[in-house]
């Protein structure tokens, strides 16, 4: 038989069933599948009682298992035929033509027989139920009105952020435009801003959020930075610092119990943008004159700090939460929907990578050494081990005058330490910015550090150690898209099989928001969201980690039906949040709750109170 498909030999096979159970098959000329065992030989076969079956269209028949144990799974598969037979005609679609075709899945009839019978794959009927599910929910949550805060309606007003791109040469490329347009937006109304800002290693998050304080300073409010931890926050004030001071605004740094002097110029305004970390909200949120925005950085926990926390009377400041890792989609768009999201989009992506085994490191010293001679700067990050730098800082000056002996001659080798004092990694930083240091050997400590645009290698040691966000942020610290600008991950002497894979994933153009989401896969909702995890819907067919791209199509078919009908009022989409229909979660007994766009709404019942008003009742 094998023989004959082989040399293309035609054949015929003879087919026996008891009688009347074969009249059910396609008449003369038509084509059916049939799965049985093939008896005989030379050219003459046949089959005893074969199961008829559909094939898809590259002939392929799936068959159902249930793995019941003693129930045969062909008469329980005939049974569910039999009643889907009966059940679907009278099943009514439960979602509009229009919503079908922008989530481009099949009618629930056919998605009910394509995950009992799946002719064109096993995801093709599920993922209409996937879809359906995660639409309405979204549509739920964007049709449900938004809590209004009253905030404080900014007059924009650009004379200081003019005189900052004229004197430090900012350009905004377009997609970090488009997100300072829509934070601006915000900032003139009278309702308080409630939005996440994401965006890729080195996009420009840091730049868009200093400028919006720049904006809310200029119209004689205050704003604040918290920062993850003090050395984040160390870093973010040595940014802003002297662009602030060049347009004569005052910002501050408080990492430890704020002074009364400190505390006296926040109550005056003289401050005017305050960065702290969240140790010292606490006694710093009161006394601000007039806050009017808040900056909050969150690292590896999401949605700790709330915008509740820095109410001042009956107003709430403007609030803006900066990820420098992307949160993942499947987080962003459920349980933090709340928020107005803007993506900065980096749309020349991360310079190459590329991984090295240990005996190779002298070909990415020579690397590095050929950027150096181009005129270019380089880093070089200590290893780590358990989560932990293994080189103190005693050590690492040893390593640093070795290098700038054998490894780099002729260059200047500078040491950024944690261990340091505040001056002290001032004063290298600095150095290194202007140019006075060729290559800055550091601790991890350089990941919360400003970019350098003049930097075009970093050079990472035993990167198999590294957890996956910490090595996609150190990747991303180049923004320097230069021919010849590269990130090498050097691994240890024995890399474990997890720690290379990491590597190698990282080192891919992965984009930020894919690898955002294999960071919650490895370390879980716990992890991402702690006390919030409660706060992820319970979803029966859609799966976060996996379905993303159903969950986006979702959205933006839900915006596209708003746009179309914000108040739902259309006859086509009545019942769409009201009611969800039972079919999206596994129902099939030909009962649908929301019909060809029509809605079975309860009647409300009339009841009045003294006041003459229209009391609901609890059922409503």
């Amino acid at each position: 038989f094998h023989e004959a498909l082989v040399e293309g030999v035609n054949f015929t096979v003879k087919v026996h069933w008891p009688e009347g159970v074969g009249d059910d098959l396609p008449e003369i000329g038509g084509r059916v599948g049939l799965v049985g065992t093939l008896v005989g030989e030379e050219g003459v076969f046949s089959m005893e009682s074969p199961r008829a079956c559909r094939a898809d269209s590259r002939g392929v028949i799936r068959l159902p298992e249930y793995g019941l144990e003693g129930i045969d799974d062909a008469g329980l598969n005939g049974m569910v035929v039999g009643i889907m037979d009966r059940v679907l005609p009278g099943l009514k679609e439960s979602l509009p033509e229009k919503v079908l075709k922008l989530g481009t899945v099949s009618g629930l009839r056919q998605s009910i027989r394509e995950l009992h019978l799946p002719t064109g794959g096993i995801q093709f009927g599920k993922n209409r139920f996937v879809f359906e599910e995660l639409f309405r929910h979204q549509l739920a949550l964007a049709a449900k009105e938004r809590q209004h805060r009253k905030g404080i309606g900014h007059p924009i007003q650009h004379e200081l952020i003019s005189q900052l791109q004229i004197q430090h040469g900012i350009v905004l490329d377009d997609s970090q435009e488009r997100a300072f347009d829509e934070v601006r937006r915000d900032l003139s109304q009278p309702l308080a801003m409630n939005r996440l800002l994401q965006g890729d290693v080195g996009s420009g998050k840091a730049l868009v959020a200093l400028l919006s304080a720049v904006l809310v300073a200029a119209s004689r409010s205050q704003a604040l930075f918290v920062a993850p931890n003090a050395l984040a926050a160390e870093h973010r004030y040595l940014f802003a610092e002297s662009l602030l001071r060049s347009v004569g605004l005052v910002p501050q740094l408080i990492t430890g119990k704020p002074s009364a002097g400190q505390l006296d110029a926040i109550k005056r305004g003289q401050a005017n943008l305050i960065f702290v970390t969240p140790d010292f909200i606490e006694p710093v949120v009161p006394e601000f004159k007039k806050l009017g925005l808040v900056v909050v950085e969150e690292r590896s926990a999401f949605g700790k700090i709330r915008c509740d926390t820095f109410t001042q009377g009956k107003l709430f400041p403007d609030f803006m939460v900066v990820t420098p890792v992307p949160l993942p989609p499947s987080l962003a768009f459920t349980v933090f929907s709340d928020m107005d999201i803007t993506i900065i989009q980096d749309t020349e992506g991360p310079v190459p990578c590329e991984v090295a085994p240990p005996d190779k490191r002298d070909d990415v010293y020579n690397s590095i050494r050929e950027i150096l001679e181009s005129g270019r700067q380089a880093y070089i990050v200590f290893p780590m081990r358990a989560g932990a730098d293994v080189i103190d800082r005693e050590r690492g000056q040893v390593l640093a005058n070795a290098m700038a002996q054998e490894a780099f001659p002729g260059h200047t080798v500078g040491l950024f330490h944690g261990e340091m004092n505040r001056d002290e990694r001032a004063k290298v930083f600095d150095d290194f910015l202007h140019r006075k240091i060729d290559v800055l050997i550091s601790t991890t400590a350089i990941e919360d550090a400003p970019e350098i645009d003049n930097a075009a290698g970093i050079m990472v040691e035993n990167a198999d150690h590294f957890d996956l966000i910490r090595l996609y942020r150190l990747r991303g610290h180049l923004v320097s898209k230069d021919e010849g600008a590269k990130c090498f991950f050097v691994l240890s002497k024995e890399p474990s099989e997890a720690g290379a894979k990491l590597v190698e994933f990282v080192a891919k153009d992965a984009d930020a928001f894919t690898l955002a989401e294999r960071d919650r896969e490895m370390r879980g909702d716990d992890a991402l969201l702690g006390e919030r995890k409660g706060d992820l819907p319970d979803f029966q067919w859609a799966d976060l980690s996996k379905d993303r791209k159903l969950l986006l199509k979702a959205r933006r078919s839900v915006f596209s039906i708003l746009a179309e009908d914000p108040a739902l009022q259309r006859r086509t989409y009545r019942g769409l949040v009201e009611e969800p229909t039972r079919a999206a979660s596994g129902r099939t007994d030909g009962k649908s709750e929301s019909s060809g766009g029509r809605s079975r709404r309860r009647r409300r019942p009339r009841r009045r109170n003294s006041g003459g008003k229209r009391k609901e009742s609890a059922a409503e």
